[in-house]
């Protein structure tokens, strides 16, 4: 099964900084087409009041996560909100384990995750991005929602990946790629 290579991310993160506020408006249109859960858990984190500037780093790790997972060459199906919910409970208790345990076992208890362990280019940007960003080292009330949808995502999207390229009949496309002419 493919996964996403350093090549990926790093053409991916090109693409996006490159990319003109017209452009990411097109990508988020397209991303809530194939990936409207994802998007809408970013999305929510404004309506909820987050700091702006925390809402524009998951977009863009949103971006850069989809863009890479698609240049990779992988079809993802669409993750529900019930998929969503699964890997943040999985998420949620592997962290009060770790934190239970010990502190320092949190970083390295992330990082074997098994979703994790799947993506570990996205996991590493996604962790590496939060800490750039501050949003790792925020207030506590003001991090850990944000924390929390950016480590789903790339939870949800191994996940996605393992259990196939399909969703009951309908075929999920990558982004940017046409759909087939039916027959009908």
């Amino acid at each position: 099964m493919p996964h996403v290579t350093k090549a990926n991310l790093v053409g991916a993160i090109r693409q996006i900084e490159r990319m003109t506020v017209q452009d990411k408006l097109e990508m988020a249109d397209a991303i809530f087409i194939e990936q409207p859960n994802l998007l809408a858990s970013v999305l929510c984190m404004a309506r909820a009041e987050y700091p702006p500037e925390h809402v524009d780093v998951l977009l863009d790790l949103l971006m850069i996560t989809i863009r890479a997972v698609s240049d990779a060459g992988i079809r993802l199906e669409v993750i529900s909100e019930e998929a969503q919910d699964r890997e943040l409970r999985r998420l949620v208790a592997m962290i009060n384990f770790s934190q239970e345990a010990r502190a320092g076992l949190l970083n390295e208890s992330l990082l074997q995750f098994p979703a994790f362990e799947k993506e570990p280019w996205l996991a590493s940007y996604v962790l590496s991005s939060l800490q750039e960003s501050g949003i790792l080292f925020a207030d506590h009330a003001l991090s850990k929602n944000p924390i929390m949808v950016a480590l789903n995502m790339v939870a949800c999207i191994a996940t996605a990946k393992e259990r196939g390229l399909t969703t009951g009949s309908r075929d999920v496309l990558a982004l940017g790629e046409a759909a087939p002419e039916s027959g009908r």
